[in-house]
């Protein structure tokens, strides 16, 4: 697997073609992809009952297009502040390749990015002081202008769609859980040749990845062997239980 610099460490913070009620998921218009409806919310069902004042985020990096759709055909780029403006959303940081945007949940929104061919990440997070509610998409396998469309419901996320097929959350979480923010600990330690790297969180461990060339990773199953004569630098991170990142960690070995 390739990851690249925007994808390691925390989030980075980066058009939709509007038929009412039909969404696209490709830019060029609907001819080549079936649209996505709007109904799509009748179908999501809430996860939990809510309380309060509430507001969906979406972090997404890895996109050159971040565009939201209303219900009412209102339509806007993030990346774009002359393509227009949606009610009740707000473009909250905008960099290269990274956006957020801050949504109502009392409104149904259509969501479409397109990838730059960098690696891709979303965070979709419900800030609600009873129930929050988080999805994470960690290195999404897309290419160059390819599509990611999803719904924001005031029930709850749907499914995302890639053009092809639905796209599952690296991990998600309901209730307290979903606060937790801290990215787990990691730490390398070496014996001659051999390498030991070890993750630890309160959430558990997802998945712990290692490169020795920090573009190319690999999933970590156990203590390995770097090769001896010359300087090594291991590259490693980790991902919790629910989704938290770690930054990069670089060890050098020498045997």
């Amino acid at each position: 697997m390739r990851l690249s610099r925007l994808a390691s460490g925390k989030w980075l913070y980066p058009s939709l073609l509007s038929v009412v009620p039909l969404i696209c998921s490709s830019f060029a218009g609907c001819d080549d992809q079936a649209p996505l409806s709007f109904k799509t919310c009748e179908t999501v069902k809430p996860t939990a009952e809510r309380q309060g004042p509430s507001g969906w985020s979406v972090v997404a990096s890895g996109f050159d297009r971040f565009n939201v759709t209303d219900t009412m055909g209102n339509s806007a780029d993030a990346f774009d502040p002359k393509s227009g403006r949606v009610p009740l959303t707000n473009p909250f940081f905008v960099g290269e390749e990274a956006a957020q945007v801050l949504l109502s949940t009392q409104e149904n929104f259509g969501i479409s990015l397109r990838a730059t061919g960098n690696s891709a990440s979303i965070e979709i997070k419900r800030h609600n002081q009873k129930s929050p509610e988080v999805y994470r998409y960690w290195d999404l396998a897309v290419e160059p202008k390819d599509r990611i469309s999803f719904f924001l419901c005031s029930s709850g996320p749907s499914d995302l769609f890639n053009g092809k097929a639905k796209i599952a959350p690296t991990a998600a979480a309901v209730g307290p859980a979903a606060l937790d923010d801290q990215a787990p600990d990691v730490q390398l330690t070496s014996d001659g040749p051999n390498v030991t790297i070890s993750a630890t969180d309160p959430s558990g461990i997802l998945a712990v990845r290692y490169s020795l060339d920090g573009i190319y990773f690999e999933m970590y199953k156990g203590v390995f062997q770097v090769p001896c004569g010359r300087d090594v630098v291991v590259t490693a991170f980790a991902d919790d239980g629910i989704g938290n990142r770690s930054q990069f960690h670089t060890f050098p070995v020498r045997c």
